[in-house]
């Protein structure tokens, strides 16, 4: 990174009713040694007050809450200033952008994870100013230096098109949620966090090599991506809604893109890190990730779409065991539309 001509980043979270996290994912981000990035929040209409606290805290009128358990994992501002910041409308952003620190996108609807990123994308893409984009989860809490890691890992090998961190559970801060990425099962469609449930204090004994060849996909928690990846790939996938967007990124950016691992990038992500309790997927959750799976496969690995109906009809079976039942719905109700439309490639 050159002092005079600093490495610009355009960093993408997506909001949906979860304004907390994203004040403490935005907090611990301004709080970072890297400067030279703005931020872009999409709000994908909640429906809540979400838009009025992300506003507040950038004007220094709220404050985000740190969890105890992060400790001095991360940083958060010594003092509350305002952040200079804009609110646009979905509708406005064929306009010229207006530059600033922090960009509060409300978009007309909810539509999916992949949608709300682009948003931002498009939007920061614009600017044609920026040579990467963090995707950053709203519940995603960064290290100071994690973007500082990022950066020199993509910096370092212009093959490289996206860059993922070790991620780490917030609610057990010294347990390993991915080294990364994640491996892929063709033959079941199913993604394998690297190093998972690892402990941290074993990190330093991890292989970046090997990390990086065993990889299919980064984790989206925290995603890396260069302006050369999106000028050539393209945005997200807008078809999933939720889940399998990075792996199809991934997937298109193939053979002219590598993935990277920085594994000093360190970042403590919410999500189903606490209990096992909190792990448990809703009946929409799961089906989105057994229909993703499917539409995946048809997509990329057509000779294995059988086999994955199979193990997913199997996964609703034995969650119907364990009495998992927004589990086994989900997945019940994505093998029953995937055999009545076995030749389509949208499944509704």
């Amino acid at each position: 990174m050159n002092a005079s001509n600093p490495v610009r980043v355009g960093v993408v979270l997506v909001n949906w009713r979860g304004w907390r996290d994203t004040l403490l994912a935005l907090e611990t981000l301004f709080a970072g040694d890297y400067v030279h990035f703005d931020a872009v929040v999409v709000d994908n209409n909640s429906g809540d007050d979400s838009v009025e606290h992300i506003l507040a805290w950038a004007q220094g009128r709220e404050v985000a809450v740190l969890p105890s358990l992060l400790g001095e994992k991360v940083r958060v501002r010594a003092e509350q200033k305002e952040i200079p910041h804009t609110l646009l409308d979905e509708n406005e952003l064929a306009a010229p952008p207006v530059p600033s620190r922090l960009t509060v996108i409300q978009a007309k609807c909810n539509g999916g994870f992949a949608a709300g990123n682009n948003l931002a994308l498009s939007y920061l893409l614009n600017q044609g100013t920026y040579d990467y984009f963090w995707l950053l989860n709203n519940d995603a809490y960064p290290a100071p230096d994690a973007l500082n890691h990022l950066i020199a890992r993509a910096e370092d090998d212009p093959d490289i098109g996206m860059v993922g961190s070790t991620l780490i559970y917030a609610g057990r801060p010294e347990t390993i949620q991915a080294l990364g990425g994640a491996e892929y099962q063709q033959a079941s469609g199913r993604g394998l966090h690297l190093g998972a449930e690892l402990p941290v204090a074993l990190l330093q004994d991890v292989d970046v090599a090997d990390i990086e060849r065993r990889m299919a996909y980064i984790v989206g928690a925290s995603m890396l991506v260069s302006a050369q990846f999106l000028q050539h790939v393209g945005l997200m996938e807008e078809q999933y809604f939720l889940y399998f967007e990075e792996i199809d990124w991934a997937e298109r950016g193939k053979p002219k893109f590598k993935l990277g691992y920085a594994k000093r990038s360190l970042v403590y992500h919410k999500a189903g890190g606490s209990t096992q309790a909190a792990s448990r997927r809703s009946a929409l959750a799961a089906y989105y990730i057994a229909r993703n799976r499917l539409v995946f496969t048809r997509r990329f690995h057509p000779e294995y779409v059988s086999a994955v109906w199979r193990a997913t009809l199997l996964d609703a079976l034995r969650y119907t065991a364990k009495a998992h039942w927004s589990e086994a719905r989900g997945f019940s109700r994505a093998a029953w539309e995937a055999l009545r439309n076995p030749d389509a490639e949208r499944l509704a």
